[in-house]
């Protein structure tokens, strides 16, 4: 309760505020948390370790680490902040890399779906896609154990003309293959694994974790194309990046093709999150690798 009315404050505070001010104030305080959140911060130090390596000097994980926390900030700020009145504004600043990979992708007429990690504002490309070519995205999202949280975040999501679809109920992949069969867009934010979904191991930054099976095994099943996608910060907007389509390469077996599919998507997301690894939203609020399973 006390949760959803703090998600509520924070929206009216920062609703009132001009974006510009939101963003500075979002970074600023998730900037200024990692000096007194130590927990938050050494969670996130202890991921950034991994993924910058092992013999980057502490200094410079430590400086990554408190960006990363700015940018969380920045993230949250900007979810309270939006309003589906204020989206053409920020629309108007997106720059985009790899429109030509959409294009081929909608080319197959047999839909898309589109991994991406919880890289800057993943929101974001759905926002810019359904005004762009008039048709909403379905992005599938953890089952909060707050409703009231759940609801109110799938109402953010729709004021940015994305539709919201919980995984793990009984629907979730009728829903998804109908999708996809009227040519629409599928999100799956691919970085963690929910503890309704089965894994598959992958290797992830030179660890073995599980990753979620659904984007290997759906793109076999409905013969549409796996597309990387990432969202990043900048300084006065966002750019979104769209890579080539990922192919799933040949193996005597289903499984195998389902293994090796989900490795590239392993690899792809490494990709994305290499590029700017301070704007990897998750390491702030998930275990590092070695205790990893979501």
């Amino acid at each position: 309760m006390w949760q959803y009315l703090r998600y509520r404050v924070l929206a009216l505070l920062v609703g009132i505020l001009p974006e510009s001010a939101a963003v500075h104030a979002g970074y600023s305080i998730g900037y200024l948390l990692s000096f007194v959140a130590r927990e938050k911060f050494h969670i996130a130090k202890q991921r950034m370790q991994e993924v910058l390596g092992r013999d980057v000097p502490q200094k410079q994980v430590r400086k990554a680490t408190r960006r990363m926390l700015g940018f969380w900030g920045r993230y949250w700020a900007e979810i309270f902040w939006i309003r589906s009145q204020r989206l053409e504004k920020m629309l108007a600043r997106i720059q985009v890399e790899g429109i030509e990979n959409l294009l081929s992708a909608q080319n197959t007429k047999k839909g898309i779906i589109v991994i991406s990690a919880h890289i800057g504002n993943v929101e974001v490309a759905g926002a810019w896609y359904a005004a762009r070519y008039g048709k909403k995205l379905l992005v599938v999202t953890e089952n909060l154990e707050n409703p009231r949280i759940l609801k109110w975040s799938t109402k953010r999501r729709r004021a940015m003309n994305i539709e919201v679809l919980v995984a793990g109920t009984q629907n979730t992949p009728r829903q998804i293959r109908e999708h996809l069969r009227k040519e629409g867009v599928v999100v799956l934010l691919n970085d963690r694994i929910f503890p309704s979904i089965k894994g598959i191991s992958t290797s992830f930054f030179g660890q073995e974790i599980e990753m979620p099976r659904g984007p290997a095994t759906l793109a076999l099943t409905s013969n549409a194309p796996l597309l990387p996608v990432a969202v990043y910060f900048e300084k006065n907007g966002h750019r979104i990046v769209i890579s080539p389509p990922l192919s799933i390469p040949q193996a005597p077996t289903r499984e195998e093709r389902i293994t090796e599919g989900a490795q590239q998507v392993a690899s792809a997301l490494e990709k994305m999150i290499r590029r700017v690894p301070e704007q990897w939203l998750i390491a702030p609020t998930t275990v590092p690798f070695s205790n990893l399973r979501r």
